[in-house]
């Protein structure tokens, strides 16, 4: 057997055993796992209650804040996604060292993320209109505080 050989089969017995030990090892702690009383349920409400007080976290919870959070942080992903590929392309026009093919490539990929970028934002300030203006019009009788 090669060496490249032992060091692949070394390798896949570990990535075997390794697991299979931690579950035998785990296995008595999970068979006297209790479960909980009533009171310490409570208690543990409590705890996780004043956490995220602690924390700044809303108390309840609804699912157009939820929905606005995962759009926030998509639009937030892809706004640096967008800012890498701009990144990335003035490299490529910097070092094209002059050949006319590569730096049209380069400036038209920057010119669309940014086109991107313009949309990704435009995208954002129509999310945080509808789920935080127009959440509060509605608790508020229907009146937009503020003024515009």
């Amino acid at each position: 057997m090669t060496q490249e050989k032992t060091k692949k089969t070394n390798f896949l017995k570990a990535a075997v055993f390794l697991p299979l030990l931690s579950i035998l090892i785990l296995l008595p702690t999970w068979a006297q796992a209790q479960p909980l009383t009533p009171e310490q349920a409570g208690e543990m409400d409590d705890q996780s209650d004043a956490f995220r007080q602690s924390a700044g976290f809303q108390e309840g919870l609804t699912i157009g804040g939820v929905i606005a959070t995962v759009i926030k942080a998509v639009l937030g992903f892809l706004g640096i996604i967008f800012v890498i590929i701009i990144i990335i392309n003035g490299f490529k026009w910097m070092t094209a060292g002059g050949n006319e093919e590569k730096v049209k490539d380069a400036k038209d990929s920057i010119k669309n993320a940014i086109i991107g970028l313009i949309i990704v934002v435009a995208a954002y300030a129509i999310t945080y209109f509808v789920f935080e203006v127009l959440s509060d019009a509605g608790s508020s009788g229907g009146t937009i505080e503020g003024g515009w």
